[in-house]
C-alpha cells in the first residue's frame, strides 16, 4: 500500500513491483462542453512512475517511454505497449525511499545516434550517477544495457533529495538538477555553496569534451568566485520535475519545500546564475537565518503555496498541446501529497500571476477515476500532456470527444437522445435510452470510448421516423463486458448529430 507520507519534501516510497499490464484503459475522466478537453487514462501497471516521454519515430509513429522509479523504462508504440521492457537496469539502481531511477532524457539528435541518458542512485551507496546509453542494434524500441557510460558520479551525503531530474535544453545542452543532498534543514548548506554540485542546475555538453564539456557560456566558468563550471543556477532544495516551454525556452521549477512551502520558480530563457534562495529561505519567507535572510540577490519564487494545500510539489509544463486551445499557455502543476492540480498564467514575464485549482477537471471521482499521487508529468511530440499517478497509472489530456465541431440542431426539434434509466449504469441495471429520428432517413447508433472508437453498435443503415429504444448492459461488440468509466452515446443522422456522456460501472 502507498502511503503519502507528509515527511517534509520527501518524494515516494518505492512500491511492490506491480506486472505491466499490457493494455490500455481509455476512459474521459473530465469532458468539459464548456472548456472542451478531458483526461483518458492511457496506461495501467507502470507503477513508480516518475517521467513520461512521447516523441514520432520516422517510420513507427508515435513512441512513448514510461519510467520507473524501480530501474525499468517501458514503451508503447502508437498506444500499443510493448511486451518487453525499453530498457531494465534494476540491477544498477539503488532503490530505496526517494532514490531510484529518477530521469530521462532522449538526446536531441536520438532519431540519428540513437543516444539517451538517464539519472540514478547507485546500488549499495546510493550516490547519483548520470550514464549516457545507445540503442540495441538501433531499435528505438530497445536500449542496449551493455551500453551504459556513467559520466557523472555526485556522493549524497543522506538518501533523500536526489533531485533527478535531466533534459536537455533548447541550447541543446543536458541540464542536471541535483538536490541538496538531504536530511532536513540542509545542514551542510550545500544549496549555497558553489563548491559542490548539490542542490544546484547544472548545465553541460554531452558532445564535446571529456567526459563531458563544459558551455563557455555557463555563469560561473572563469570567474574565480568558488563556484564550480558546471553550475547553471543555485540555491534549490530539491527540484522535482523541471521543464522548458516549448514555445519560449523559459525554464520551470517546481522545488519541494521544509516545513511550511511549496514554491515553483520561473527562469525567463537565457538568464543563468540565479541564486533561488534555500536555505536562506523556504518561500518567501526567512528559514536560515530566520530574519534578514535577502540581500536583493535571490530570485524569489512565482508562486508558493503552504501546507494546507499539499506537503511535496510535483512540478509540470506550459501546456502548449494546439488541439486544446482552452490550456495553451497555462503552467499546470500539481502536489503529490494531496492530489491536488492547478494551472498557473502569467504577464510572459512572472508577473500577473493567476492560479487556478482544476482538480476536479483534471480528476472527478464522479467518473470513476482519481489522480491520486501525480509524481510526474510528461510531454507527447505535440506538447500532449501527461500526467503520471505513482499508483501505475498514466493519463493523457485530450479534446473533449462530444465536442465534434459540428453543428448540431437543437434536439428537441430534430434528432434527439432520451434517457431512459438512471446513468450511472451497471449490468445489473442496464442503460436504457431511446432516439426520436423526426424524419425518414438514415441513423447509426453506437457507443464510442473518449477517443471516438466505436464500444458497441446498435444500428446503421435507412430508418423510418419514430421513436426508436434500446438497452445497452455494457457489453462491447465482441460479447465482453467494457471496463468501468465514461463512454459516448452517440446518434448520427443524415444532417444531425447528438451525443450523450453516460458512465458504466462494473
Amino acid at each position: 500500500m502507498l502511503h503519502r507520507a507528509a515527511h517534509r519534501g520527501g518524494r515516494p516510497a518505492a512500491a511492490a513491483f506491480l506486472t505491466l499490464a499490457l493494455f490500455f484503459a481509455l476512459v474521459l475522466t473530465s469532458p468539459k462542453s464548456a472548456s472542451a478537453w478531458g483526461t483518458v487514462q492511457v496506461a495501467t501497471g507502470v507503477s513508480q512512475i516518475i517521467y513520461i516521454k512521447g516523441i514520432n519515430y520516422p517510420g513507427i509513429g508515435e513512441i512513448t517511454y514510461y519510467v520507473r522509479q524501480n530501474g525499468f523504462i517501458h514503451v508503447a508504440v502508437n498506444g500499443t505497449m510493448q511486451p518487453d521492457p525499453f530498457l531494465d537496469i534494476d540491477s544498477l539502481v539503488f532503490t530505496s525511499g526517494e532514490r531510484g531511477l529518477l530521469g530521462f532524457a532522449l538526446h536531441p539528435d536520438f532519431v540519428n545516434n540513437g543516444e539517451f541518458f538517464v539519472h540514478y542512485s547507485r546500488n549499495g551507496d546510493g550516490a547519483t550517477q548520470v550514464a549516457r546509453y545507445t540503442l540495441d542494434g538501433g531499435d528505438p524500441l530497445n536500449g542496449d544495457e551493455a551500453s551504459g557510460n556513467v559520466f557523472l558520479t555526485v556522493a549524497q551525503p543522506f538518501s533523500n533529495h536526489n533531485g533527478g531530474w535531466i533534459d536537455f535544453g533548447p541550447d541543446g545542452y543536458l541540464y542536471i538538477s541535483l538536490g541538496d543532498g538531504g536530511s532536513a534543514g540542509d545542514p551542510g548548506n550545500r544549496a549555497q555553496d558553489g563548491n559542490t554540485l548539490l542542490g544546484k542546475m547544472l548545465r553541460i555538453d554531452v558532445d564535446n569534451g571529456s567526459p563531458y564539456g563544459i558551455p563557455a557560456d555557463n555563469p560561473f566558468v572563469g570567474a574565480g568566485d568558488g563556484f564550480l563550471d558546471e553550475i547553471w543556477s543555485y540555491g534549490l532544495r530539491n527540484a522535482w520535475r523541471n521543464s522548458f516551454d516549448r514555445a519560449t525556452g523559459d525554464l520551470w521549477i517546481g522545488d519541494v519545500g521544509q516545513n511550511a512551502w511549496e514554491e515553483v520558480d520561473f527562469e525567463p530563457a537565457n538568464t543563468p546564475g540565479r541564486n533561488y534562495g534555500w536555505r536562506r529561505m523556504e518561500g518567501l519567507v526567512c528559514f536560515n537565518p530566520s530574519s534578514g535572510c535577502n540581500d536583493g540577490t535571490l530570485t524569489l519564487p512565482i508562486h508558493v503555496y503552504s501546507h494546507a494545500l499539499g506537503i511535496s510539489i510535483t512540478g509540470g509544463y506550459v501546456f502548449r498541446d494546439p488541439s486544446v486551445p482552452a490550456l495553451n499557455g497555462l503552467y499546470i502543476f500539481a502536489d503529490y501529497g494531496t492530489g491536488r492540480i492547478w494551472s498557473l498564467s502569467h504577464d510572459g514575464n512572472g508577473g500577473n500571476v493567476v492560479v487556478t485549482e482544476r482538480t476536479s477537471e483534471f480528476s472527478p471521482s464522479t467518473d470513476g477515476f482519481t489522480i491520486n499521487t501525480v509524481t510526474s508529468f510528461g510531454e507527447g511530440p505535440n506538447g500532449e500532456l501527461y500526467l503520471g499517478d505513482y499508483g501505475g497509472q498514466v493519463y493523457k489530456v485530450i479534446p473533449d470527444p462530444a465536442d465534434t465541431g459540428e453543428v448540431v440542431v437543437d434536439p428537441t426539434l430534430g434528432l434527439r437522445i432520451d434517457l431512459a434509466s438512471s446513468n450511472p449504469f451497471s449490468a445489473a441495471s442496464p442503460l436504457e435510452f431511446a432516439i426520436n429520428l423526426p424524419a425518414d432517413g438514415s441513423l447509426s447508433v453506437a457507443i464510442v470510448d473518449a477517443l471516438g472508437r466505436e464500444v458497441r453498435a446498435f444500428t446503421s443503415g435507412q430508418q423510418s421516423a419514430g421513436r426508436k429504444s434500446f438497452v445497452w448492459n455494457g457489453r462491447t461488440n465482441d460479447g465482453d463486458f467494457a471496463p468501468s468509466g465514461v463512454y459516448f452515446l452517440r446518434a448520427v443522422g443524415d444532417r444531425q448529430i447528438a451525443s450523450q456522456k453516460v458512465s458504466f460501472v462494473r
